[in-house]
């Protein structure tokens, strides 16, 4: 089995080349492309209809679905992904392994994040694929985060997930290839204070700024990662804020070429009016 391919990218996905050993014969087989896939204009998808007609990669932490792929006759397969060579700009192959060769305990190796190169750098993940419906045990050094359908995994903790087979169960860390994230949060008073915001990996926010003057919204810029190197204990994973009173986060990623924004958190509110002229 192999995993679909979870790069942010997705193009040709996931292409697997097979090699018969008794017939000495080699087949391409394409399984899966995103039909809007191009490289400044250039079409990036499978050169025939691959198997499956749409993205399938899973692109945050979540679950997925896998390839299985049988043979009659002896075979040795590789997988490309995604297909396409340099001018996707991503090209990666691998030596896939028989399920027979499969066992129950692993020491896993996630890529190293390459921190150090805001150009090459890129973001860790680690893919488990199920072979048989159960639950699997891990303990990572470094906190996996949570996504959808899918909870967090401590670091230094024992986390177990339930799998089916063919199932795919992946945790992929936030983007490290922007040298900065930083986090800009505004509280608002409450019964005439203002509370304390505490971010979990830096401890209490300080240095808070007057928005506006009537004095009753504040707002802080809080480094996570500067240049690269992490502020505090803080890394490129999930991170916790807590206040006894109302306050919102917008998550800041920058660097030489490019940058975005998103509000953070679950309770997104107003916390004032804006009147604008005409």
């Amino acid at each position: 089995m192999l995993g679909a391919n979870r790069n942010g990218r997705a193009s040709c996905n996931d292409t697997v080349i097979a090699y018969a050993r008794v017939a000495n014969e080699v087949a391409v087989i394409f399984l899966s492309h995103n039909p809007q896939s191009n490289n400044a204009g250039l079409a990036l998808t499978c050169p025939v209809p691959p198997a499956v007609l749409e993205d399938t990669a899973v692109s945050t932490s979540g679950r997925g679905m896998a390839f299985r792929l049988t043979s009659d006759t002896p075979i040795t397969t590789y997988d490309i992904l995604p297909y396409g060579g340099a001018r996707t700009f991503l090209p990666s192959a691998s030596l896939l392994l028989p399920t027979s060769a499969l066992g129950t305990d692993y020491h896993a190796v996630a890529p190293h994040d390459v921190s150090d190169n805001p150009v090459t750098g890129g973001k860790l993940w680690i893919t488990i694929v199920g072979t048989q419906s159960g639950t699997v045990t891990i303990q990572p050094e470094t906190t996996l985060p949570a996504g959808p359908g899918l909870g967090a995994a401590p670091a230094g903790q024992t986390t177990t997930v339930s799998i089916d087979a063919g199932e795919t169960v992946q945790w992929l860390s936030a983007d490290p290839t922007y040298a900065t994230t930083n986090l800009v949060i505004t509280r608002r008073q409450q019964g005439g204070a203002f509370h304390n915001v505490t971010v979990g990996c830096l401890g209490v926010v300080t240095g808070w700024e007057p928005v506006g003057q009537d004095g009753e919204v504040e707002v802080a810029h809080v480094d996570l990662i500067r240049g690269m190197p992490p502020v505090g204990q803080c890394t490129g994973s999930r991170h916790e804020a807590h206040s006894s009173g109302p306050f919102g986060i917008t998550v800041w990623g920058t660097d030489w070429c490019a940058s975005y924004a998103y509000p953070a958190g679950a309770s997104v509110r107003a916390i004032n009016s804006v009147t604008f002229g005409p």
